[in-house]
């Protein structure tokens, strides 16, 4: 494949550094991803390849310790996701980088509080609904 000529190259760098997404640069200069990622690599910058154009929201501190004060209370990380308005996996990964445990099922399937959770949204399926009953016995 030949190698695109300086100016463009120039170009999508240049575009890159104004914030423009990457999957936008690759449309307007109809090139690949990778043709633009090798061109910022050659240019000196590295491009996050995670990266969706939006940067990732950051927690603060407050929100920090609000989400260890919910887990601490034995909330799961649906409902912290929820209180939070954010994502299952953000939170998770906060929670984790806390030092949480962060696991959704027990060895004998989903968490109580979890389990009591789903059973309010009525979307428990059988196995579920007979460990719910056997927990609803033991108390």
């Amino acid at each position: 494949m030949a190698q695109l000529p300086d100016d463009v190259q120039a170009e999508i760098v240049a575009a890159h550094e104004s914030g423009t997404p990457i999957h936008e640069i690759k449309k307007v200069f109809g090139v690949r991803r990778n043709t633009v990622h090798a061109v910022l690599r050659r240019a000196g910058i590295v491009p996050d390849p995670q990266a969706t154009g939006r940067p990732a929201r950051v927690f603060t501190q407050a929100e920090l310790d609000r989400m260890a004060e919910l887990r601490r209370a034995d909330a799961t990380v649906t409902a912290i996701a929820a209180a939070m308005g954010s994502n299952e996996h953000r939170i998770r990964k906060e929670l984790r980088d806390l030092g949480f445990d962060t696991s959704v099922r027990t060895p004998n399937g989903p968490a109580p509080t979890e389990l009591a959770e789903r059973a309010e949204r009525g979307a428990l399926n059988a196995v579920e609904r007979a460990q719910m009953q056997a927990l609803m016995k033991e108390r």
